[in-house]
């Protein structure tokens, strides 16, 4: 993927998702804001003080050149904690030596927590309230609403007009109501969100 792709992915998607995710509401591309092929990062929050590295590459020789170069450049005294995003899925794991030794307890990352792919992302949609959840649907739909409706949306559309048909059925059990529409949304989100093999976008 070029630094264009990237950069097209992160003003379009990207950042608005991330930012109603997890709450980045200043996220901005710093390869726009600070100037072409800034180093090390593609985003920054300035007022929660994390920054993004957006990659297709997701070994761990990678994300340790990330962070040397998140040293170098002293990005540090702006950001006190870096998130990688891997737009092609990352690893199962990332074993392995060094990550502390080029960190110097100068900024925070954590190798099993802050390597992040579409499906961290779906496991932190299913925590949200139901109205966030639409929010997120429709910046996705937004990108990539054109012929959505494929089969098996189709089912998942017919069982949620079901489920408002005998909406009833539900009266003092919120909770599961709650739980189950998350499931419905997040089912539909499954298909957009970058990294997820069954939906490419670049």
């Amino acid at each position: 993927m070029t630094r264009t792709d990237i950069n097209n992915v992160a003003e379009t998607l990207l950042i608005p998702l991330l930012s109603e995710v997890y709450g980045y509401t200043h996220l901005q591309n710093l390869n726009d804001t600070e100037g072409s092929n800034y180093p090390g990062i593609d985003l920054g929050d300035e007022t929660a003080r994390v920054a993004f590295q957006i990659t297709a590459t997701s070994n761990s020789e990678k994300i340790k050149k990330t962070l040397r170069k998140f040293i170098e450049y002293k990005l540090y005294e702006k950001y006190d904690k870096l998130i990688i995003y891997i737009l092609t899925g990352k690893q199962q794991s990332y074993s392995g030596r060094g990550y502390d030794e080029i960190i110097q307890n100068k900024f925070t990352f954590d190798k099993d927590k802050d390597i992040l792919d579409y499906q961290d992302i779906l496991k932190a949609v299913a925590n949200l309230q139901i109205d966030q959840v639409c929010r997120i649907e429709a910046i996705l739909e937004a990108n990539f609403g054109e012929g959505r409706r494929l089969i098996e949306w189709e089912v998942v559309d017919k069982v949620e007009q079901t489920i408002s048909e005998y909406t009833q059925l539900f009266v003092g059990r919120e909770e599961e109501r709650h739980k189950l529409a998350i499931f419905l949304h997040a089912r539909k989100l499954q298909r957009f969100i970058p990294g997820n093999s069954s939906r490419r976008f670049w």
